[in-house]
């Protein structure tokens, strides 16, 4: 049996193995964090329809709100009289062009305005609107007196449970990512 006894020809893979699984990792994660963003936002409207938050029970709308929003025939619920509120929650990117698929928030286009009773326009952007929900606003400094916005949290609890759930849904991003990875090794076979 001959043996060399010289070097062995180095066995390099191909450097367009690196790129491919960068490629795929890349876009297993992107494909994972939109999935993961676009559920967390359903589930927070579907908590908002069921007025999941201890908040709206605690400090139930007043019953002037709720005669005006019966009488133009508005759902009673917090939140949610129009519907414009909770069908204008999207998962929107941050950041970037080449980020956009990593960097994602939940909420509202930034310009978009809130709607009246009636369903018209009114000068004032969801965003402010959902920050007044959040936090409360007290118009008593003003002229005219009393009135104002009790807070009603509803934001920071949904996200307190998504930092919560945190590390399952880092592992099920990672699992995803290595299924992807595992796909692209099988289908070079």
């Amino acid at each position: 049996m001959p043996t060399t006894s010289g070097p062995r020809k180095a066995q390099i893979p191909d450097p367009s193995i690196f790129r491919r699984l960068r490629r795929t990792a890349s876009d297993a994660f992107g494909a994972a964090v939109q999935t993961y963003a676009e559920r967390e936002r359903a589930a927070f409207v579907a908590r908002i329809e069921r007025q999941d938050f201890p908040s709206f029970a605690e400090v139930p709308l007043s019953r002037a709100w709720l005669r005006r929003k019966a009488a133009a025939g508005a759902d009673l619920r917090t939140m949610i009289a129009t519907e414009h509120y909770i069908r204008s929650i999207r998962v929107l990117p941050l950041g970037s062009q080449r980020r956009r698929r990593r960097r994602l928030m939940i909420g509202f286009s930034h310009n978009l305005r809130a709607r009246d009773l009636n369903g018209d326009v009114v000068d004032i952007t969801l965003r402010r609107v959902a920050w007044v929900q959040e936090h409360g606003f007290s118009v008593a400094t003003l002229p005219e007196g009393g009135g104002g916005v009790p807070a009603r949290p509803h934001w920071r609890p949904h996200l307190d449970d998504m930092h919560a759930d945190a590390p399952e849904a880092r592992e099920r991003i990672k699992s995803q990512i290595r299924t992807a990875i595992r796909g692209m090794h099988s289908r070079r076979r």
